[in-house]
């Protein structure tokens, strides 16, 4: 069972949403699965402590433009500000924010309905 209340929490722009996923609920879910089951938040998590800062900008720019077509606007906005920090050589400052972005993960896969593993979705 989705819930709407949640996801608006993250930001979710569901008009945004309705437009790039042609208004169809199926389409967007399934997309959000993908984008669930590639885990990169566990990824970026081990690249950084890994200090692998050229793949960790890699992972988390594509973490963006996942969540930004996801239409959840508060993750992409948080995304954003860890892709600029890395960009402006400040790595120790976007990994500051890693916390935050777990906790925004799981709350994103609970209010979606997906609980328990990525490859479970």
């Amino acid at each position: 069972m989705v819930d709407f209340r949640k996801l608006r929490e993250l930001g979710f722009d569901s008009e945004s949403a309705k437009e790039r996923f042609l208004g169809s609920e199926d389409f967007y879910f399934s997309c959000m699965k993908i984008y669930i089951r590639a885990n990169d938040i566990a990824r970026l998590t081990e690249l950084c402590r890994a200090c692998d800062w050229e793949n960790a900008l890699k992972c988390v720019h594509m973490m963006k433009g996942s969540t930004g077509n996801l239409a959840l606007d508060g993750m992409y906005s948080h995304y954003s500000a860890m892709t600029d920090l890395f960009r402006a050589g400040e790595p120790l400052k976007a990994a500051s924010l890693l916390p935050q972005a777990q906790a925004m993960e799981e709350k994103m896969r609970s209010a979606a309905g997906f609980y328990g593993a990525p490859e479970c979705v």
